[in-house]
């Protein structure tokens, strides 16, 4: 039998991407969600929640604050009928 495990791919610098002030240190950012069909992170930091795309390394802030709680990232889509004339 095989056994299943896990490999680091790469090593993203939070600080750095996500402008932190030099020498702020806080509670380690939480991984809230991830968007397996886009390569995206949500994540939780003392300075907000942000979602990061893994490829591209580029970020949105999506909140200054967040609550406790269970979040899910949400995606939709139209297809052509569904689009308005």
């Amino acid at each position: 039998m095989g056994v299943a495990g896990w490999m680091l791919e790469k090593t993203i610098e939070l600080d750095r991407l996500l402008s932190v002030q030099p020498g702020r240190r806080g509670a380690a950012p939480t991984i809230l969600g991830f968007v397996e069909e886009h390569n995206e992170v949500l994540l939780c930091t003392d300075i907000g929640a942000f979602m990061v795309n893994l490829h591209s390394m580029q970020f949105k802030k999506l909140s200054q604050t967040m609550e406790p709680g269970f979040y899910h990232p949400f995606t939709s889509f139209y297809t052509k009928k569904m689009l308005p004339k």
